[in-house]
């Protein structure tokens, strides 16, 4: 931490605390961007020449109005030693372990982001002592250079100054909760036995619909990163760095979720929208205020967090089509996807009734859309959840999922007869484009279905 009394500096032959460096800097007047850059490389000299907030710049150009906000965010941030005046545990892979913030808490957090006051958080080489953390300080974020030049971060940083606009918009302290968690599983679903009928859960497509929009109560998923953020602290400005910044209470799981393993999902419950937006990469802007009680229609439960969770899971990136429809390619998503879905969560509390999804790691990450669906649906229904799944704008994909939904529906397709269709896919006919997945799995129900022969049961896998 910042305050921690381990924080030591070097000046002028002298060992003195950092964070005394840091109250000293953020105690002086902070008006202008040029104050703020001063405050800043005051206690990180070693970035002079590379940090040079152009975004940070540019963003306070396009709202003039939130340069005043500048000193009170350095204010929030020397709260620290009191706000919170313990370390912050790190939530630290195979150890499922939750984490509970009040909103102001997590506010000042990212005060030190924004003023980078985090210790041994910006070094990049492998054998660093974060090395398997994500970035925290805000410093390149908002600096222009490297893979980080686009105006769509100009626009990442306003909706970070808007959320610190609606901090201090009130005289009183954001007053609700957000829980943290790290879900493993401690060994694999036994999907190739599941004999629980697709059919035993609801799924809804829209074309039109966001993630971001479906409404409240959802567990809403992140499309992520193993590490949570993903390029949101450079350059990137896809789904999960979209949802980081118009919800930027996720940002400072940054700081203490180690990167995901393969059996593992991060939940985060109780984090506010602030932002609206439109556009996508770099296309990106912030498009004003959103209103989570107003626009939302959402509620706070009994412990003070909004209802509804965001979920991160990272899928497998694939080079080449083939391997992903291998046995453990599937195996390997199908418990991600069910980690970040079942109710099995510490502290062991039913997650919301609806995921809301959609084409998990079908773009950089070159997942099949049809694959990443029905893998999804196979999660959903061994966890008991109904599946809302957007499709962006893709009508004709929203109508073959209803239809091959209503397929294994009618057909009372189990996930394991499901599982034995999909590891035994024609793959040399799918990489010549005759037929998709969605066809192929109507192919096999149909043979069933006229043959009158049962769905195939598992072959020892």
């Amino acid at each position: 931490m910042p305050c921690s009394p381990r924080n030591i500096y070097h000046e002028n032959g002298q060992t003195v605390l950092r964070w005394s460096i840091i109250e000293k800097a953020l105690s002086s007047p902070i008006d202008t961007i040029e104050d703020y850059i001063k405050a800043v490389i005051t206690y990180n000299g070693r970035f002079t020449d590379s940090w040079n907030f152009k975004h940070l710049e540019a963003a306070l150009h396009l709202q003039p109005s939130y340069a005043p906000l500048l000193p009170k965010i350095a204010d929030l941030a020397l709260k620290l030693p009191n706000l919170i005046p313990q370390p912050i545990p790190l939530l630290q892979k195979n150890q499922e372990t939750s984490l509970t913030l009040s909103q102001y808490q997590v506010a000042c957090l990212l005060a030190n982001a924004f003023y980078c006051t985090f210790p041994h958080r910006n070094a990049r080489s492998r054998d660093s002592e974060y090395a398997n953390y994500p970035f925290i300080n805000f410093g390149t974020f908002m600096s222009k250079g490297f893979r980080n030049t686009t105006k769509s971060t100009d626009h990442k940083v306003l909706c970070i100054l808007h959320y610190f606009h609606r901090i201090f918009s009130t005289n009183e302290p954001p007053r609700g909760v957000v829980t943290y968690t790290r879900r493993c599983l401690d060994k694999t679903i036994p999907f190739a036995y599941s004999n629980v009928p697709i059919k035993s859960v609801a799924f809804g497509v829209s074309s039109t619909c966001l993630i971001e929009d479906a409404g409240p109560d959802t567990i809403q998923v992140n499309f992520a990163n193993r590490f949570l953020g993903g390029g949101v602290l450079r350059g990137g400005c896809v789904q999960e760095e979209i949802l980081c910044c118009i919800r930027p209470e996720l940002l400072i799981g940054l700081l203490f979720f180690e990167s995901m393993e393969s059996n593992e999902a991060l939940i985060i419950e109780g984090t506010e929208r602030y932002s609206r937006y439109t556009g996508y990469g770099n296309t990106f802007k912030w498009a004003g205020d959103f209103n989570e009680a107003l626009d939302a229609k959402n509620t706070r439960d009994e412990q003070g967090r909004w209802k509804g969770a965001v979920v991160a899971i990272d899928a497998i990136p694939f080079n080449k089509t083939e391997p992903q429809f291998d046995i453990a390619p599937i195996r390997r998503e199908l418990n991600k996807a069910y980690a970040g879905f079942s109710d099995d969560l510490a502290p062991y509390r039913p997650l919301p009734k609806v995921v809301v999804s959609g084409n998990w790691g079908c773009g950089a990450f070159g997942g099949n859309k049809e694959l990443k669906c029905l893998i999804q649906l196979m999660a959903c229904a061994h966890a008991g959840k109904s599946l809302a799944y957007c499709t962006f704008s893709d009508d004709k994909f929203a109508k073959r999922a209803l239809e091959i939904y209503e397929a294994l529906c009618s057909s009372s397709c189990t996930i394991e007869q499901l599982w034995n269709i999909l590891i035994t896919l024609d793959v040399p006919r799918l990489n010549n484009r005759t037929i998709n997945i969605f066809e192929m799995v109507m192919e096999k129900l149909s043979s069933m279905a006229t043959s009158a022969s049962p769905l195939p049961t598992s072959p020892s896998t």
